[in-house]
């Protein structure tokens, strides 16, 4: 979901697809949201940033007021059901970068066409970012990005995941038209037209 904050212009940590090996797994231990166990293959992944933080909550609001905007925006937009992550610049300005994305679409990971259907015109803006009382116009960058989106960059992403992931032809199309509809829903309640 990282590569769709990219194309808004939010402020996310680069993506990538890594392979991951049994022995680096073996190694590092690492379990997924709800504690299931991660299995060798191809994942993506944030880069890490160089000069920043660890995972950290909410913190140098007035120096990000823009980059936190556009990630309301974004964690909005494809539904975020939780597990908000932040990383910061360690240095001053201490510019804000979103990662770790697992957690966004109805149902994360385990997300199907039949449920991006379900919630694809139920759109809310995302609470968490409510406490930082953000001005309509400080996402107005990002807004400027949503509108010009062209559906082919947004099907480039969409046609990112591996074909082991197993996301079908299907699930790939609503997905699709989840962005697409969705996007629309954030653009009419800015009284913005997408393109």
């Amino acid at each position: 979901m990282g590569l769709f904050g990219v194309l808004i212009g939010a402020p996310v940590a680069e993506v990538r697809l890594v392979k991951v090996t049994s022995d680096l797994l073996a190694a590092l231990n690492i379990v997924f949201n709800g504690g299931e166990s991660a299995t060798a293959g191809v994942h993506h992944g944030s880069r890490w940033a160089d000069g920043h933080s660890d995972r950290a909550e909410v913190r140098h609001v007035d120096e990000n007021r823009q980059a936190f905007a556009a990630l309301r925006i974004l964690y909005s937009w494809l539904f975020c059901s939780g597990d908000h992550q932040f990383i910061y610049r360690n240095a001053e300005p201490h510019n804000v970068l979103s990662v770790d994305h697992s957690a966004f679409l109805p149902d994360g990971n385990q997300w199907s066409a039949q449920r991006l259907r379900e919630r694809q015109d139920q759109v809310e803006f995302d609470p968490f970012f409510d406490s930082l009382t953000l001005k309509d116009d400080e996402a107005a960058d990002t807004l400027d990005h949503l509108v010009g989106l062209q559906r082919v960059d947004m099907a480039r992403v969409i046609a990112t995941p591996p074909d082991e992931w197993g996301i079908s032809e299907e699930d790939r199309v609503a997905l699709a038209e989840y962005v697409d509809a969705r996007r629309r829903k954030i653009l009419e309640h800015f009284r913005r037209e997408a393109q």
